[in-house]
């Protein structure tokens, strides 16, 4: 959550982001209105396409824990928050440990049953099963039950249905995927992993659409979900993302309603203002 160094030309705008349209009354109408066409597909290419797939998760795939983990999810026979929170916070370790330990640590936890906050548009369409964030971020939320996660702070996001629903599970959280690209100007692209029993998939967002990769089964492909985990920490090189003109404004309760600063700079004009249709996120 650090503030990226500002150029020696530029002076800084400080605002909200503004709202776009109505929010939609729930995950349904959410899932029908707010996906770009076509974005659902699965992407045969997306690994190769989207994630940082790092040579030392050839060996990290082989922690004997981690293949207990994916089985216990798999072996499910409804939904199993609880499983899914051990499954990630075990793979964000892994990861953590073998390549960044010198970033902070990304938290994954249920959240099933809280609506985040301050969304621009006002999102009350439904509660995000599982959110990750910065560890330092998940601390301040345990110091107070009444304390929610706003969206502007979440880096990834996550969906869980039973294996019987398993088909829909791409489209509700391609739309919350969405709703939190919104509310993160900062973030260029986002990530969200969807799971059920039979399956999981992975999701990226950014203005220019909403990419979904094949359905990848617990054992065979299990690599992928540390190449989801292993991008949320070492994003790909050959595109940018984070937006360096645009960071959150300092001296503000962390968990209270954003403010953003943005850098203007010269023949260059940031805006803070986002775009639900059409492009899946801002504009």
């Amino acid at each position: 959550m650090s503030t990226p160094p500002r150029s020696p030309n530029s002076t800084c705008l400080t605002t909200q982001v503004k709202p776009t349209k109505p929010p939609s009354i729930n995950r349904k109408e959410m899932s029908v209105f707010h996906l770009p066409p076509d974005s659902l597909i699965p992407n045969t290419e997306f690994c190769q396409t989207w994630l940082n797939v790092h040579d030392a998760i050839k060996q990290l795939v082989l922690d004997e824990e981690l293949k207990a983990l994916a089985g216990a999810v798999q072996k499910s026979k409804g939904t199993c928050y609880s499983k899914v929170e051990a499954l990630l916070n075990h793979t964000s370790a892994k990861i953590h440990g073998e390549l960044c330990p010198t970033s902070e640590f990304i938290a994954f936890v249920d959240n099933h049953s809280f609506l985040p906050t301050y969304h621009p548009n006002e999102i009350n369409g439904g509660a995000l099963d599982l959110v990750g964030a910065p560890k330092s971020i998940i601390k301040k939320l345990e110091q107070d039950d009444r304390n929610r996660i706003p969206w502007h702070l979440t880096l990834t996001v996550v969906e869980e249905k039973k294996a019987v629903d398993a088909k829909d599970v791409p489209a509700y959280c391609g739309a919350y995927l969405g709703y939190a690209n919104q509310a993160c100007p900062d973030m260029v692209g986002m990530y969200s992993l969807s799971v059920s029993p039979r399956s999981f998939q992975i999701q990226y967002s950014c203005s220019a659409g909403l990419a979904t990769s094949e359905e990848f089964n617990w054992t065979a492909q299990l690599g992928c979900i540390l190449a989801y985990v292993c991008t949320l920490y070492l994003p790909r090189t050959d595109f940018a993302p984070r937006d360096t003109m645009i960071s959150l404004a300092t001296g503000r309760d962390i968990l209270g309603p954003p403010l953003w600063d943005i850098d203007v700079v010269t023949r260059f004009i940031a805006t803070a203002r986002s775009n639900s249709s059409g492009n899946h996120g801002r504009e």
